[in-house]
This record gives C-alpha cells, structure tokens and sequence, in this order.
C-alpha cells in the first residue's frame, strides 16, 4: 500500500474536491449532482459527530488525500442502513422451481427472478472511487480507504446493522447492458441516467412499475442472460478484497443492470475481526513489524487513518513511527484502532 495518502472522514470544506470524485464516478450513492453532494457531505459530518437523530439515515463519507499536496484522491461511503420506510432496499431475487413433464421424459431446474424488498435493510458498503492519476502503478489508495471503513465500524458496532451490503454495478459496453434494455427500461420508460438519479432520492416508481411475476431467464435473449451477475470491470479490486473479507453472492441483482449484490454478517468479516483498539506506548523503530491500517479519532467526529507498520510488544500496546504518530495526532498513551492487513 502507499503511505503518502491520509484517509478522514469527510465534511462541508471538501465540497469541491468531491465534486471533481462525483464526476468521475457519478452513481446513486455519489451522483454528479451539486444539490446531493453538499446535503451528503453536512450529513456526513453529522454523522462521524453522533449528532443524526435518526442513527439509520446516518452516512460517513471517508476521503483518501494525498498528506503532500492535501489534494483528495479517492473516496468511500459507509451507509449506516440501506432500506427504510422512505426508501425500500430493493432487489430481485433468485428463485429456482423444478420443472417435469412424464410425457418428454423431462425434469430439469428453472430460474427466475422476483423483484423483492425490505425497510429494514444491512448497512451497505458504496460510493467507492479513485481518480484516474491515482489508480494501479502500487498506490493502492481503494484498498486503503476501502480497508479504513472496516476499521471505523470495529471501533463502531453500535452505529451498524448486523448484516453489510454490497451492490456492484452491472457490466455495461459501449454504454449498453442487455438486462437493462430488455427487462428494465420498457418497465420504467426511462433512461438508466434518469432512473439511477431518481432512486437515490425515491424508489416508489420501481416499485408501482416493475412487474410483481417473476421474471424467467430463459425468456431473456443470451445478451440479458450473460448480463445477470455480472459487475463492471472497474469492480474486479474492490471485488476481491469484499471476497478476502468474507463477501459472498447473494442470489440477488440489481433490477436496472442485474449488477451482483454481495454481503456477509458484520461480525464474521475478517478486517472487523482482525482490528484492536491499542494504546500507543510510544514512538520508535517498527523495521520488519506488521503491516496494518491505523487509525485515530484525536477529538469527536475526526477520523484520520494511515497505512504503516505496527509494532506491538508482548506486555499490549504498540509502537508507531513518529511521523505516523504525528499525522494521527495521536501522543503517548492515546488509544488507536489497528487493523491488521
């Protein structure tokens, strides 16, 4: 991982810098829309301050930047509960029946899908992006922040459901995916950019205009069949480290571009398990120490997170490097969260 790269919780002053990362990723969970950026980002730092008065609207918004430049980089969104009784997680759902007939001699499974829905959903993991300068080439900073939102929820249980939640999007081709254009669209009557937009803010069109039947697979040309669990190519990284943490595949898609939906118990990810809270014994040499993901909440509401070395000696605590310390804001004695990574 790279060191150069601060990860904090993010808030108001950073509304351009998120703006330039909406652009660049432009989802329902970080749209390109200056209206929902500026209400996410005081929500946000309502949040990471325990000031929400209702805990399942919170959302933490985790900046990565570069400590040289201040610059911001990439960014990850923790959704405190996904479905509510405003806004119903939705999703279809795998469903396989047999299907016999004596006369041919047949008897073989069937898939379908059905729309299906909760107000009282697991808390989703979204919203993450990294600049284009500032992806491959060993800087690694999605993993970073990514790995930093599981820090925070270890130090955090309270503030989470007991189930987490992935949505990855679809695969789309030259701007086209076959499940959205075949299943989807003539449903809603709309583009994908006008229904993606529309259901971070309501999801009752989904509901009153999908079809309640289930949906066959074998109905479907092998172009919408090839779409269904599928996700994007830029998904692969943050893929394979939600599966190392104990993601798995839920049966379960998108109704717009049949994206994948993975998730796991809270309490059975690996990275939430692998984190302490510590006491910092002190600054010094941590050559050859573990590597882990670090991080500090020197006053209420500020997160800051760092990737380095940790050395931790038998007696409890642990060591960091002075520079480490410094950017955690963190002295002798204060309490850190480390994530062994």
């Amino acid at each position: 991982m790279n060191h150069k790269f601060l990860i904090r919780n993010a808030g108001p002053k950073d509304f351009s810098q998120v703006m330039k990362l909406a652009k660049s990723l432009d989802s329902y969970n970080l749209p390109n829309d200056r209206t929902y950026i500026r209400e996410l980002l005081s929500l946000s730092e309502k949040s990471f301050a325990g000031r929400v008065e209702d805990p399942v609207r919170a959302r933490y918004l985790f900046v990565a930047e570069n400590i040289g430049t201040q610059k911001l980089a990439g960014a990850a969104l923790i959704v405190a509960q996904h479905g509510k009784q405003t806004m119903p997680h939705l999703y279809l759902d795998r469903e396989e029946i047999q299907a016999s007939s004596s006369t041919l001699g047949i008897d073989r499974a069937r898939e379908r899908w059905r729309l299906r829905w909760t107000l009282n959903g697991p808390t989703e993991l979204g919203g993450l992006v990294v600049l284009p300068a500032y992806r491959g080439k060993g800087r690694r900073v999605g993993c970073l922040v990514s790995l930093a939102r599981f820090a925070y929820m270890a130090g955090h249980r309270n503030r989470f459901r007991s189930r987490v939640l992935v949505e990855f999007m679809g695969h789309w081709e030259n701007g086209r995916n076959s499940f959205w254009e075949q299943v989807a669209q003539p449903f809603l009557g709309m583009s994908y950019e006008k229904a993606d937009r529309l259901s971070a803010i309501n999801r009752e069109f989904i509901m009153g205009l999908f079809p309640k039947e289930p949906i066959y697979t074998e109905l479907l040309s092998e172009a919408a069949r090839s779409e269904i669990g599928k996700m994007s190519e830029g998904a692969e990284l943050a893929s394979r480290i939600l599966k190392r943490a104990g993601f798995e595949f839920l049966n379960q898609v998108c109704p717009f571009d049949a994206g994948p939906h993975y998730g796991v118990q809270t309490a059975d990810i690996s990275y939430i398990q692998n984190t302490q809270s510590l006491r910092l014994l002190g600054t010094g040499s941590v050559a050859k120490s573990a590597e882990a993901i670090v991080m500090s909440e020197p006053k209420r509401g500020e997160v800051r997170a760092v990737f380095s070395r940790v050395r931790r000696p038998k007696g409890g605590g642990c060591i960091l490097p002075k520079p480490i310390a410094d950017i955690l804001e963190i002295s002798e004695g204060g309490e850190v969260a480390v994530c062994l990574v």
